[in-house]
């Protein structure tokens, strides 16, 4: 008998189907793998377009809300927990009268004006009746602009002023529509927003690590003991006017350190001033209380023009614990066109209840968030190398090896779809 000749043909046709096998649903995750990273710059970008839409919101109604509110004053309130508020604050044909800025942020709400509040009037309302107050709101104006009986007032933003005139001119138009509105004896709900924030606009410097060619002045910082009971050091302080927005900026060089002890019972509070004889000035104040202490009350004189100022990172401490920034921290003066910029480079500062002797800084605490820029690429790169390591793994778990042969003298196999 002559032997059957072995049909090669089957068991290639089986080899090139496991091979298509495994090209399609490696195809099939690497897929999945791209719509996955795709949807996650996605998010990112749309986090990033809101994040700068989260302005602060006062709510003022003529009797009691309907119903207290139940979420904290202090969190961010995203658009659907700000519409359902609403909803539940007032009654079915209260009228709702937004005031709309074209920018506002909580720091504004500090501003003063000859020794008063740049909104004395909604502080007046603070103690006639209930009020609500939320820092950090997504959208409000286009929250609120889609419900029904809202009429929305913009505020004008074209006056040739400061911006403490500017917000206490508003907070006059304020007052006269709420007495206008108050003699029709009807119910009403005002809101108090803006469009954008206020203090975002300023981009933050990129601090060089570039190696120094040896031309500039290496001296470490000077450490200064104010009155033995304020230690200061920083790197170099620059003013940025509008017309040189775009320049390094005029190097301030104080003479002069003083300190005024405005002190009472049970509460400590320092006046500090930095000082160029005839050219600029800097003070500001550091309280003690509780344990903890901080910086505000930010003032700067450019001859005998004076700017009230507010710093883009929040300057405190704990304790026995010193303040310390690397990168340069901004005073950004309370007027319409946001100048002029008292940049602080370097900055660590720490106050004293009581004299102390030497210029040794405590601990420190640095305004340099956990979540810095290497942490983030590690993150990224240990996310990239598990998804190839799990595509490698995906591979390998689809090749399948042969576990039948044909016999030359039995039936020749054949291969369905489904094998």
């Amino acid at each position: 008998v002559t032997p059957r000749a072995i049909p090669s043909v089957s068991v290639v046709s089986f080899h090139h189907f496991i091979i298509l096998q495994a090209n399609l649903r490696c195809k099939m995750f690497l897929n999945k793998l791209g719509l996955f990273f795709t949807l996650l710059i996605i998010v990112h970008n749309v986090n990033c377009i809101y994040a700068d839409s989260n302005v602060p919101v006062f709510i003022w109604r003529t009797n009691s809300f309907s119903n207290p509110s139940s979420l904290p004053s202090l969190i961010h309130i995203g658009r659907e927990q700000f519409s359902s508020e609403i909803d539940s604050l007032r009654k079915k044909d209260d009228l709702v009268v937004v005031f709309q800025e074209d920018k506002l942020s909580p720091e504004d709400f500090q501003c003063t004006l000859d020794d008063q509040s740049c909104f004395k009037n909604l502080k007046n309302l603070q103690s006639t009746n209930e009020y609500l107050y939320f820092p950090s709101v997504e959208s409000p104006v286009q929250v609120l602009q889609s419900k029904s009986n809202v009429e929305v007032v913009t505020l004008d933003n074209t006056i040739t002023e400061s911006r403490q005139h500017l917000l206490a001119s508003h907070d006059e138009q304020i007052r006269e529509k709420i007495d206008t509105l108050q003699k029709s004896n009807k119910d009403f709900v005002i809101v108090y927003t803006a469009r954008n924030p206020s203090l975002n606009v300023q981009p933050k410097h990129r601090v060089s690590r570039q190696a120094d060619n040896g031309t500039k002045d290496d001296k470490t910082p000077e450490v200064h003991n104010i009155d033995k009971l304020v230690l200061l050091t920083f790197a170099n302080i620059a003013l940025h006017t509008k017309n040189d927005e775009n320049k390094p900026g005029v190097i301030i060089n104080p003479e002069t350190y003083t300190l005024n002890d405005k002190s009472e019972e049970g509460f400590k509070l320092y006046e500090v001033s930095l000082k160029e004889t005839g050219k600029y000035e800097l003070k500001f104040e550091i309280s003690m209380k509780s344990g903890y202490w901080s910086a505000s009350s930010f003032t700067f004189y450019e001859g005998e023009t004076k700017y009230d100022m507010r710093s883009s990172v929040e300057i405190s401490g704990i304790g026995d614990f010193s303040f310390h920034c690397t990168p340069a921290i901004q005073l950004i003066a309370l007027s319409q066109d946001l100048y002029p910029i008292v940049t602080i480079t370097a900055l660590q500062i720490q106050p004293f209840l009581k004299e102390h002797e030497g210029k040794k800084f405590g601990d420190s605490l640095d305004c340099v968030g956990f979540m810095s820029a290497p942490i983030l690429a590690g993150l990224f790169v240990t996310f990239m190398l598990a998804a190839i390591v799990a595509l490698g793994i995906c591979m390998m778990m689809d090749l399948k090896t042969m576990d039948r042969f044909e016999d030359p003298k039995g039936k020749t196999i054949t291969v369905t779809a489904t094998e």
